[in-house]
């Protein structure tokens, strides 16, 4: 459950990293951030709108994802990529236990992380094989390296 919201939704009800509100904002202010920085681009522009007004919705609009099921949100680290995994001993404890860090959490689709993990890397086939004999790809299936490529961006 979300910070004691009535049932789980996607998101996060505060800061979970950085201390820039910039760093924060949603992707349809890119755009405007990057007019304010660096001047209008109006390739970028259109490709981000066309991104916002016709992938997302076709790859997760409302009723897209699990068919009639739909999907619960998972709280996930956000960042996780091979610099931000590593082995080490952890208190009395024996032996030597994997670790991640530098989260940056929120609740989202359980397949946004793979995206970060695709895309930066540190993570075999043979991970991902285990992960999805655990967390099957969600349906739409034949949309899944769809969804992979728009969650690495």
């Amino acid at each position: 459950m979300t910070l004691g919201l009535e049932k789980k939704q996607l998101g996060i009800q505060f800061i979970s990293f950085g201390n820039n509100p910039d760093d924060l904002r949603r992707l349809e202010s890119i755009d405007e951030s990057l007019k304010e920085n660096h001047g209008t681009d109006n390739e970028l522009t259109d490709l981000l709108e066309k991104l916002i007004k016709v992938v997302i919705p076709r790859l997760l609009g409302n009723g897209r994802l699990g068919g009639k099921k739909g999907i619960s949100p998972v709280l996930i680290h956000g960042d996780l990529w091979e610099g931000n995994k590593a082995k080490g001993k952890f208190d009395d404890r024996d032996g030597i236990e994997p670790t991640t860090f530098d989260p940056s959490c929120c609740y989202a689709h359980s397949e946004f992380e793979l995206g970060i993990m695709r895309m930066f890397g540190g993570f075999s086939a043979g991970f991902f094989n285990e992960y999805h004999h655990l967390v099957p790809k969600t349906e739409p299936k034949s949309e899944y390296e769809d969804r992979m490529e728009l969650y690495e961006l």
